[in-house]
C-alpha cells in the first residue's frame, strides 16, 4: 500500500499517524526477530499490542514486559524455528486470529 502511494520515497519520508495506522491494518502479522538481549523494552511491540496487531516474537523481543498472555512468544531463539512459525501463522487464519486475540488481551 505504501509502495503504491510513495514508490521510491517510501522509506525517506515520515508517515503521519493516520497513514501509518492505515498501513499497519493491511499487515497480516508483526514479526519481532530479536535474538539477543539488549537493554530496555521494544517499543515496537508495545505499539503493535496497543493496535491489536498479531505478533510473533522471540523471548528476547519482549524483554521487560509482563504480559497476561505469552502465547505469541516462540520458544527458543532459533532462526529456523521462527521461520517455521511465521509460515504456519500465514497459512492459517485460525492461528492469525488467535495471535490477534492475544494482542488485544495484552492491550
Amino acid at each position: 500500500m505504501i509502495m503504491k502511494k510513495f514508490f521510491l520515497g517510501c522509506f525517506l519520508i515520515l508517515l503521519s499517524l493516520i497513514y501509518l495506522i492505515e498501513e499497519v491494518k493491511s499487515w497480516s502479522i508483526f514479526v519481532n526477530p530479536i535474538f539477543w538481549y539488549a537493554r530496555g523494552s521494544s517499543m515496537k511491540v508495545a505499539q503493535m499490542i496497543n493496535w491489536g496487531v498479531p505478533i510473533l516474537s522471540t523471548p528476547a523481543g519482549v524483554r521487560g514486559y509482563q504480559l497476561s498472555d505469552n502465547s505469541f512468544i516462540i520458544e527458543g531463539n532459533g532462526h529456523s524455528e521462527m521461520a517455521k512459525k511465521i509460515v504456519q501463522a500465514l497459512k492459517s487464519d485460525e492461528i492469525l486470529k488467535e495471535l490477534t486475540n492475544t494482542s488485544e488481551e495484552n492491550a
